[in-house]
Parts: structure tokens; sequence; C-alpha cells
């Protein structure tokens, strides 16, 4: 509590400040009051665990989509990748197993033409000919799943 000698300097500091005008009606209370410090402490201590992670819920959140994102990638995707790479090796493998193979000079293989006897290598362009001519539906079918 404050004195009233203190409370008077307080209310003229006010009056001066404010622009005080009687003639308007302009009123200034200056009162003691006591602050209430027990409240606060009673509020930290109240506090649980839950309350101190409200901060902390949206990099949680993140948190939680990345690890389930990268659980998805690792335990679908990832084998489903796997899977489509070791088919695409087996069946290149069997593809040139097929494709007889000569030798050149230097001894280095390379595939004959198929239904060719002649000795030449084949490039991309050629077998595409090649397998256009020995099944032209079927070709053509694959070429639209290429283009999809």
């Amino acid at each position: 509590p404050r004195d009233k000698k203190e409370l008077d300097a307080l209310e003229e500091l006010v009056r001066k400040s404010a622009g005080f005008n009687p003639n308007r009606g302009d009123q200034v209370v200056v009162s003691s009051m006591p602050f209430n410090n027990g409240s606060m402490d009673g509020d930290l201590e109240g506090q649980s665990w839950r309350d101190s992670l409200v901060p902390f819920l949206p990099l949680i959140r993140y948190a939680f989509i990345v690890l389930l994102g990268a659980a998805v990638f690792f335990f679908f995707v990832r084998p489903v990748i796997r899977s489509l790479t070791i088919m695409e090796r087996s069946g290149r493998t069997e593809m040139q197993a097929a494709t007889p193979l000569a030798y050149d000079l230097r001894g280095e293989s390379r595939p004959l033409a198929i239904g060719n006897q002649q000795e030449q290598a084949l490039n991309d362009a050629e077998i595409a000919r090649q397998l256009a001519m020995a099944d032209s539906k079927k070709f053509a079918e694959i070429l639209r799943n290429w283009l999809k």
C-alpha cells in the first residue's frame, strides 16, 4: 500500500501528462492495490507435461509425416522398384542369350541380326525395325504403352 502523499503526486502527474481539463468533465482516480504474486507460482506448478508440448506440436506433426513417408518408401516403393529392376535384368539376359553373338577381331562380342546370317552389329533403331517387321501389331502396342 502507498501513502496518501504519494498517491496525490501520482494523480497530479497523470493529470499533467494526459492534458486534464475539468471543464470537459475529465476525471482521474489513482488507487493503491496489491499485486497477486501467489497465482503465478500455482500456474507453473499446475502445468503438466502435455502443456509443455503444445509449442512443439507443429514440429512433431511434420516429423511424423516425414517418418511416415520414409516408412512407405522403404517398405513399399523400394521393394517394388527392386523387383522391377530384377525382372528387367532377367529379361535382358534372356534376350541376350537368345541372340547369337559374333566376335570381331578385337575379341568384343556383338549381336547378330535376327534372321540374318551376316555378321553385323545391331543398334537400337535396327532392332526396332526388325521387331516391327516380325510382329507389327505387338510392336504397335508396345509403342503405345511407351508413349503413355
